[in-house]
């Protein structure tokens, strides 16, 4: 089976098969420009891919509604799920939206772990690699990264003595 992956991901090729041969999965990386990796997993040529998804609020609710949701486009829902266009797991949508819908922060997050249990035992979406960012900082400065990977001025300071 292709494994279809965009030129950023190159290294990711053969790692990803080796593991997925390891679990009777046979696949062979096929490396494509931006334009064309997205009209194959658009057009639903590709068989398997490997798709990058991250966020800047951390918020789990983002890659729920945009990923794993059933396709609404009108509504914001699905825009980047190449997989479907109902979602196959019954109830998912519908948690999904439970999720997004509860105020309280305590509640909300028994949701969000819901939704994550019920797509990761129904491999709806398989994390397979966790990219990292690193910074460099003079010592004459005086900043701490911050959990939505932002970089903003305001947040830098001379360091004290």
């Amino acid at each position: 089976m292709d494994l279809d992956l965009r030129q950023i991901h190159e290294a990711y090729g053969q790692p990803l098969a080796g593991a997925l041969e390891a679990v009777g999965i046979r696949a062979r990386p096929r490396i494509w420009p931006e334009a064309e990796f997205f009209e194959r997993i658009g057009s639903e040529e590709s068989p398997l891919a490997l798709l990058r998804f991250s966020c800047w609020t951390g918020d789990a609710q983002s890659f729920f509604d945009k990923v794993l949701h059933s396709k609404r486009s009108q509504d914001g829902y699905g825009i980047f799920n190449y997989s479907y266009v109902e979602n196959p797991l019954p109830g998912l949508d519908d948690a999904i939206d439970a999720a997004r819908q509860e105020l309280n922060p305590s509640r909300r997050l028994v949701r969000l772990r819901a939704v994550m249990g019920l797509a990761l035992a129904a491999h709806i979406a398989v994390p397979v690699a966790q990219e990292r960012q690193e910074f460099f900082t003079s010592r004459e400065l005086a900043w701490r990264p911050r959990a939505d990977t932002l970089v903003l001025a305001k947040d830098v300071r001379i360091a004290g003595p």
